[in-house]
């Protein structure tokens, strides 16, 4: 069984199989900045996660990797000339054109197919063999890349608007947050775009 995606129906579908997934296995050469937002909040405790990238294409986000490394350390790999993209859940794999990046799913055309059953399983077959063959990824690993510069482009997502609006769930405490006019955060804020060049609270308590 399989069915295309595209635009807020790729975006909702990933974000959805990921809701309380242990199995979350994601292919991307690209890694953007604030990319783990695209999947639910429950990301963070699945049992299995694993993440193949190509940390050599120059269009991986340092501090959204050493996150990931946070979160899965030693189950984050790098593979030379990744191109494929797969996102694979529990209940279905879909093959994208879309990188793990906001941008991919906010603004670009971009799209999917889901795949369920027996085919879910052969795309899983294909990212098995490949993750095998990529090299681990250590946090000194993460330290060598140059940061990325936040550029016009990001910003403005090249003049692309914006279609699907990805809900934003990353949360910091309030000693991770810089000081805003002298006053340091006394509570718990929420909605924080983590790795924000200028962050910004969309909401908080001080």
């Amino acid at each position: 069984m399989l069915r295309i995606l595209k635009g807020t129906s790729l975006y909702r579908q990933i974000r959805s199989l990921s809701t309380g997934s242990d199995r979350i296995w994601i292919a991307s050469p690209h890694l953007g900045r604030d990319a783990h937002n695209i999947f639910d909040a429950s990301f963070q405790t699945a049992k299995d996660t694993r993440l193949l990238l190509d940390v050599r294409s120059g269009a991986v986000d340092r501090k959204e990797l050493e996150r990931l490394l946070q979160w899965a350390p030693d189950r984050v790999r790098t593979l030379r000339g990744l191109r494929g993209k797969m996102y694979i859940f529990d209940l279905g794999a879909i093959v994208t054109s879309a990188n793990l990046s906001l941008p991919a799913f906010e603004r670009n055309h971009e799209i999917g197919i889901l795949y369920r059953g027996e085919e879910a399983n052969k795309v899983r077959q294909v990212f098995s063999t490949w993750y095998s063959n990529g090299s681990i990824v250590h946090k000194s690993d993460a330290a060598k890349l140059p940061p990325r510069k936040r550029t016009v482009g990001d910003v403005k997502g090249a003049g692309i608007n914006k279609h699907t609006a990805v809900d934003i769930w990353d949360t910091v405490t309030p000693d991770q947050l810089p000081r805003l006019d002298g006053l340091v955060p006394l509570r718990r804020v929420s909605w924080w775009r983590w790795g924000d060049s200028n962050p910004r609270p969309l909401t908080c308590e001080i």
